[in-house]
């Protein structure tokens, strides 16, 4: 808990730094991310998320084991782009300490350029990838998080027209599934984001939501037979107030736009997109109460709430001559925040300074 609120301290001292500085956004985020690496990055790899651990160890292996070895063993593997990736970095750089370092670095580095691409905030979106859930669900997903880094760049390219995003998109989410093969749920965003904000938006959107819901469920069957994972089909006993939490957080930018208390100005079409995108996520986190497996899907849809959330509330509407409320609103929604970041934050992670 100490290394957490030094974080959150960290982050606070670099935000009111940045005001003064010509661009601010950028400085925060640059700053602030090179903290939460230093700090969170610093989790000792033999103790920390269950992936950390196992893949930690399979790094030290893959420092002994030549490349013709390394084939042997894993050539025709799934996902083999992973294993070929973390092989190149174990015998380029042994230190079982750099993977933690690595992977904490590519998805701050990925999540702030996405931040600082598509919001016209820098605060609150960094606390919601935190109080939502995401930082932590991507470093205990550990080969998942590689894949979404690679979806996040191709997420750049979906915005583009024509062959100029399509294929870069398309070479991006190949990669994407070979570091892991859920990344493919991702595709259809290139998709959604072709949806603009008319009248056949509009239509699009519900629409979305009633596909995704009615083929989930046949999804998540096919994908087990498919891998041959039975597993995917297996139930699971949790706690679901962490999910509702995740639920109330997704509805808010939903209600901010249906409601009309928002002018989101250039962003209108962009936040659109991303209301469609957190709304599929929506669904695929409900049906954990089915296939626990998931809340993986999830993620590769409700990432965008870090986006859509402060997009919604840092451009609510207001008149002039009415008393400024949305500064006092940016600083109790932070203070929330900050408290739903702590609830989550798990309490037995050591750091390898007191691991040596």
């Amino acid at each position: 808990m100490l290394m957490c609120l030094l974080t959150l301290a960290g982050i606070f001292i670099c935000y009111f730094i940045s005001e003064k500085k010509k661009n601010p956004r950028k400085f925060f985020l640059i700053s602030s991310g090179i903290i939460i690496v230093l700090i969170l990055g610093s989790r000792y790899f033999i103790n920390g998320f269950t992936d950390e651990v196992t893949y930690n160890y399979l790094y030290q292996r893959f420092g002994r084991l030549d490349f013709d070895a390394f084939l042997n063993a894993y050539w025709g593997e799934r996902d083999f782009g992973f294993y070929l990736t973390y092989w190149l970095m174990a015998n380029i750089i042994p230190w079982s300490q750099f993977p933690i370092y690595f992977i904490t670095a590519l998805l701050v580095a990925v999540t702030f350029r996405f931040i600082y691409k598509n919001t016209n905030s820098a605060l609150i979106p960094v606390l919601v990838m935190f109080a939502f859930g995401a930082f932590s669900f991507y470093m205990a997903a550990y080969r998942q998080c590689f894949a979404m880094c690679l979806c996040l760049i191709a997420f750049e390219f979906a915005k583009k027209r024509g062959l100029r995003g399509l294929l870069p998109y398309a070479a991006l989410m190949f990669l994407a599934s070979t570091l892991h093969i859920s990344s493919l749920m991702f595709a259809p965003v290139y998709l959604l984001m072709r949806i603009k904000r008319n009248v056949v938006g509009y239509i699009a959107w519900p629409v979305c939501v009633f596909i995704t819901a009615a083929s989930a469920n046949a999804i998540i069957i096919y994908a087990a037979e498919i891998l041959e994972k039975d597993g995917y089909l297996d139930s699971a006993v949790f706690s679901p107030l962490g999910l509702y939490i995740q639920m109330v957080l997704l509805a808010v930018p939903i209600l901010v736009f249906l409601l009309k208390l928002a002018k989101y100005n250039k962003l209108s079409n962009l936040q659109y997109s991303l209301l469609i995108l957190i709304s599929v996520g929506a669904i695929f986190l409900l049906y954990k109460f089915v296939y626990p497996t998931y809340e993986r899907v999830s993620y590769y849809y409700s990432f965008f709430i870090i986006a859509a959330f402060s997009n919604s509330i840092v451009n609510l509407k207001q008149k002039k001559g009415e008393i400024n409320y949305i500064l006092p609103l940016e600083i109790t929604v932070s203070v929330l925040l900050v408290v739903l970041w702590l609830w989550r934050t798990p309490s037995d992670l050591v750091f390898f300074w007191q691991g040596y």
